[in-house]
């Protein structure tokens, strides 16, 4: 709200789109409070700040400035990151900046004449809408990011229109039209058609489905769909015209609030009896701004008048069109406020955690006031808190009055305690919170005339608190009586306890002293009572312990959390566990006070049972073996409680909502026993007589009478179908039972997989062990062949030997001249050629050598490919030949080194190319095929496990309403059977009949109950191993098929090696036994021929002459 024109320190105020903070712009710059608890978030002094919008509670605003400069100008637009203190874009505009609106997809800057929709995550500008001059900045736009739309004056007026020919120019000017403009799709939806003068205020829902519009006249309040622009309700705020400055949903679009300049706020209930055309009026309603200035007598003639006309219009509405009965019956508030200060403007919003109202004035205050949501009236002023005295100060200054029911005027008014920024005040006396404890953000709590209760402080307390019986419970088929409040603790919605401590959703404890409501049975508070759990039982604990992991995964607990953290726990862990849990219970709580002296006090607020067993030492020393057993009991009863409220919850919505039989017209809906209690339908058959009574005189009425009786039959009627369908229910369930007994277990299967795994590890280990002799017989083959490397050493020092002899036999004898020179010559040729020889052996020798190092490292490798090529095939099942997969053949791979070197044979005994290759070529589409199947079996088990506990869970449910059903059912009957006696025989006779039919009926359901839950419970159990068993399968066939592959991989490129190698190696050998078997039989043929011819010895090349000399 822009609060400029009034010329004070305050220019803007407003809250954000869920009502969890406001944000105030002022002269001097502008701050961010958070509402509930009041404190401020975000300061920042600069300049003047005419509009401060905030995107939810994020830290993205958007600010324009209200000043002279440049950089406070009202044309620029900036959006800052209030966390990391900086601008991320600035705009800049034609012409004054009068609104912004935000949302998470949108950006929307409203101009007099134009409206700029922007992408908010790029900045990116989508499309431009020109306006008609809109000074007052009319727009709305929808906080939901799904129902993205925006709501603006159209410019002119629609043509199908019925106000278009009222007789008035509209052509330059505004209309009563609304224009609803989709800015996701950038398209106009629909025109809705709102009111004959102009939109003065116009707001959406957050969910974006409903659009509350109000005149320039401001009398008449309409509430239209999205986009369908069909009219939902219409309210009147009054007779005399004002001018509307808010419009505000609540979260649930079940409330609608109204301020205007008459200092009044109106609260409207969006419920089916306020559509158009249903006359209805609460016993709250307020009166007319100038009404309420006058006197009390006035205003007695006021609201007699309005009576008077409303059921003058209920007579004859039926028989006048629909436009004209609008006129006479539209709806009045259900509850209202007179504010404090005259001549303010005011900007309200409807808090999102507790049913409270919260108000902001131009004079810099911020109003919290109380809404009863069952008798409406009056709102009570809780707090009262100064923006402007906030904006010198860190600290709030807080002002709250003494509550008074019947008068929402202020009384008196004292200063509060100051709150540091590192603390938070104390929240009001009425908590309203979320059963499911998510936090603040998500309040439940109901507005329908059966079910006025906060979930949490209400219902919640009743179960809770021991010292309540059934009888003191609030039927949910009527309002809670006086009595209710006292049985149901200081938390439900009811007269507000005075004082300012904080109240507890928990039922307060009753002191001794004396007598009071709620007391109940607390003299057991003095009294120790026994944990009757096995809490020290090692199979009662690892059950506890399941039950609480599952629990805390399921409802988002932040840390890690497995057994193990609750089989040898720490302090740490258990303070964690303990405060996640009490937040479920209390989600206002804030834990302030050291943990081992707080928790006592709150286990005696919880009224937990065995709290006795639970000392402050034993919080000190959680972990050990004495502790930990109360503690996992205390951890656990905590689970067991947050569970059964959810669900009781859960069944009082559906009891709700439930609505699913026929009702005949003839029968008065305030006399159907099957809407309304038999207390009620009696007391309204009894007001109905009087009426009679007091017109005519006559005692009876046979309309009346003939519809009471109806009454009485179709409740009879709904009773025997209700128990039919639990009959036939109760047949289901057997079926279904019987069925999936019949069903062989998956469990059979798995464990017959189980044995065949443990016979292959047997055969694995078998074949480890038929390995090692193989090595054996490797080391005896390098044996044998290091001593044929010795036998050829022997032989070539032999020749060496025969050498030297035959140069000896030269150098003696004798030549002559010539022949000494030939022989001299000769002897340096043939002394080359040794030397040529001698680096030849050398050569060959050291060949020698690192061939036989290169054959020991290609048999070590060899020898190694072999194991693990053996390994793998045992593993896969293809070796030995009694395998599963070998098929009789031998597929064990061995290294034959005799064959190899020889060239008569292979290097391994089969060849792995051809035969190894494609068995386990075969083997892999085997198991392929096999997973496949594996894994299209475990998918139609899962889908037939899902179904089936969807289905367990669907009459579970179902169960569980027909319970609750049966409850009130039996509490009525009992009632019934009770003033029935006295007037019929036959009428007692039928209702025991009945009786004994609804506990047969409960014995029965009880028996299913159980049944089911134990059907569930195997159900769980053989979901989680089939998901293990499946896991476990798919990681194991994973693997293998893994291996497989780079083995195969490994030893192709190995083995190929190893024969390349190889083949180079003998090709090598060969070559050198060729060469020397040459130079040997050279010289023995030169040795033979000396000897034949020693005459010719020219003819002879001397062989060597160095030791002639």
């Amino acid at each position: 709200m822009n609060l400029s024109a009034r010329g004070g320190d305050l220019l803007f105020i407003n809250f954000n789109q869920d009502f969890s903070c406001i944000s105030v712009g002022t002269k001097r710059g502008f701050n961010i409070y958070n509402c509930d608890p009041f404190g401020k978030c975000y300061s920042k002094t600069d300049s003047s700040i005419g509009i401060v919008e905030m995107l939810f509670c994020t830290s993205l605003v958007a600010i324009v400035g209200a000043g002279d400069q440049p950089a406070s100008s009202p044309r620029r637009l900036q959006i800052i990151n209030t966390k990391r203190q900086s601008t991320i874009c600035e705009l800049t505009f034609p012409t004054t900046i009068l609104s912004v609106k935000l949302n998470r997809k949108r950006l929307i800057v409203v101009l007099e004449d134009q409206i700029y929709v922007y992408d908010i995550s790029n900045m990116k500008l989508l499309h431009t809408i020109e306006t008609s001059p809109n000074p007052h900045a009319i727009c709305a736009l929808s906080p939901s990011s799904e129902n993205c739309y925006l709501a603006y004056p159209s410019p002119t007026p629609s043509p199908t229109s019925p106000f278009s020919g009222s007789g008035r120019d509209d052509s330059h000017g505004p209309s009563g039209d609304v224009l609803i403009f989709d800015a996701l799709t950038l398209q106009v939806v629909n025109i809705v058609q709102a009111h004959k003068t102009s939109v003065s205020n116009i707001s959406i829902n957050s969910e974006g489905t409903m659009l509350a519009t109000a005149s320039d006249k401001g009398t008449v309040i309409r509430i239209w769909s999205i986009p369908n622009a069909q009219r939902l309700f219409q309210f009147r705020r009054g007779s005399q015209s004002a001018r509307i400055y808010s419009l505000s949903f609540n979260l649930t679009s079940t409330l609608l609030s109204v301020s205007s300049d008459t200092d009044t706020v109106h609260i409207f209930k969006l419920g089916g009896s306020n559509r158009p055309g249903d006359g209805h009026r609460s016993n709250g309603g307020s009166i007319d701004g100038s009404a309420e200035k006058g006197s009390g007598m006035s205003s007695i003639i006021r609201r007699q008048s309005f009576n008077i006309g409303k059921n003058l219009a209920g007579s004859v509405g039926s028989y006048l069109p629909g436009a004209i009965t609008e006129i006479f019956e539209p709806s009045r508030d259900f509850a209202h406020i007179k504010l404090p200060t005259s001549g303010v403007q005011s900007v309200i919003a409807l808090s999102s955690t507790t049913p409270q109202i919260m108000v902001a004035t131009s004079d810099g205050y911020l109003y919290q006031y109380n809404i009863d949501l069952e008798n409406g009236g009056p709102c009570v002023l809780l707090k009262q808190f100064s923006l402007l005295s906030s904006l010198e100060d860190a600290n709030g200054t807080e002002q709250q009055t003494p509550y008074n029911n019947s008068s929402s005027s202020i009384l008196t008014s004292r200063k509060m305690t100051s709150y540091p920024n590192s603390m938070q005040p104390p929240p009001s006396a009425t908590s309203y919170t979320n059963s499911a404890g998510g936090g603040t953000g998500n309040s439940r709590w109901s507005v329908s005339s059966g079910f006025r209760q906060s979930i949490n402080g209400g219902h919640r307390n009743s179960i809770l608190n021991s010292s309540v019986m059934m009888s003191q419970r609030p039927s949910p088929m009527g309002p809670l009586t006086g009595d209710d409040y006292g049985a149901l603790g200081s938390s439900v919605m009811g007269p507000p306890t005075s004082g300012n401590r904080r109240v507890s959703s928990f039922a307060p404890r009753q002191s001794l002293s004396g007598p009071g409501p709620g007391m109940g049975f607390s003299l057991l508070n003095n009294v120790t009572i026994r944990d009757p759990r096995p809490v020290k039982d090692k199979g009662f604990q690892r059950n506890l312990i399941l039950h609480i992991v599952n629990f805390l995964t399921q409802t988002g607990y932040p840390h890690v959390i497995t057994n193990k953290n609750l089989t040898q726990p720490t302090n740490k862990d258990f303070q964690d566990i303990f405060k996640f849990l009490y937040l479920k219970l209390e989600p206002r709580y804030e834990f302030q006070k050291k943990f081992e002296d707080e928790v006592p006090v709150l286990l005696k607020t919880m009224r937990y049972p065995a709290a006795d067993s639970i000392s402050k030492t034993s919080l000190y020393t959680v972990g050990t073996p004495h502790s930990w057993p109360n503690m996992l009991a205390l951890l656990g009863w905590m689970v067991d409680v947050i569970t059964i409220i959810d669900k009781y919850n859960e069944l009082m919505e559906a009891q709700q909502m439930s609505n699913a039989h026929n009702r005949d017209r003839d029968i008065d809906p305030k006399m159907d026993m099957t809407q309304v209690s038999p207390e009620r339908a009696l007391y309204h058959y009894l007001t109905r007589t009087y009426r009679v009574w007091m017109l005519t005189g006559n005692l009876h009425d046979s309309e009346i009478e003939e519809s009471m009786a109806k009454s009485f039959l179709r409740r009879k009627e709904y009773a025997e179908e209700e128990v039919r369908s639990l009959e036939a229910m109760n047949d289901s369930r057997r079926q279904e039972l019987e069925a999936a007994r019949a069903e062989v277990s998956p469990l059979i299967a798995l464990e017959g997989e189980q044995k065949t795994l443990k016979k292959d590890l047997e055969q694995f280990k078998k074949a480890i062990d038929h390995g090692v002799p193989r090595i054996e017989e490797v080391r005896m083959a390098n044996e044998e062949t290091r001593k044929n490397i010795m036998n050829k050493e022997h032989k070539l020092s032999d020749l060496e030997r025969a050498k030297r002899e035959v140069q000896e036999i030269v150098r003696t004898q004798t030549t002559t001249r010539a022949g000494l020179e030939t022989k001299i010559e000769e002897r340096n040729r043939l002394r080359r050629k040794e030397d040529g020889l001698k680096q030849l052996v050398s050569d060959l020798e050291d060949e020698q050598r690192t061939l036989d190092k290169r054959f020991q490292d290609g048999e070590s490798e060899a020898e190694r490919l072999i194991t693990e090529y053996n390994a793998l095939a045992v593993k896969i099942g293809i070796v030995p030949t009694s395998a599963k997969h070998a098929g009789g053949q031998d597929f064990e791979l061995r290294l034959d080194l005799d064959n190899a070197i020889s060239g008569s044979g292979r290097l391994y005994s089969i060849e792995t190319k051809n035969r190894a290759e494609r068995t386990v070529s075969a083997l892999r589409n085997q198991f392929t095929t096999n997973v496949n199947k594996t894994e299209n079996e475990l998918m139609g088990l899962k889908e037939d496990l899902d179904h089936l506990e969807d289905q367990i869970a669907d009459k579970n449910a179902e169960i569980r309403i027909k319970e609750y059903q049966f409850g009130l059912l039996s509490k009525k009957h009992q009632e019934d059977k009770e003033s029935a006696r006295t007037e019929s025989a036959n009428r007692q006779t039928f209702t025991e009949s009945q009786e004994e039919q609804l506990q047969a009926m409960t014995l029965e359901i009880n028996q299913n109950t159980a049944e089911a839950d134990r059907l569930e419970q195997e159900n769980i159990l053989m979901e989680r191993q089939a998901a293990q068993n499946r896991e476990m399968y798919n990681r194991r066939i994973k693997e293998i098929l893994a291996q497989l592959t780079e083995a195969k991989q490994h030893v192709e490129e190995q083995v190929g090696l190893v024969q390349t190698m190889a083949s180079k190696e003998v090709e090598d050998s060969e070559q050198q036994k060729k060469h020397v078997r040459q130079v040997v039989a050279a010289d023995m043929a030169m040795e033979h021929q000396r000897r034949n011819d020693p005459e010719n010895l020219e003819s002879v090349p001397e062989r060597d002459l160095i030791f002639s000399q």
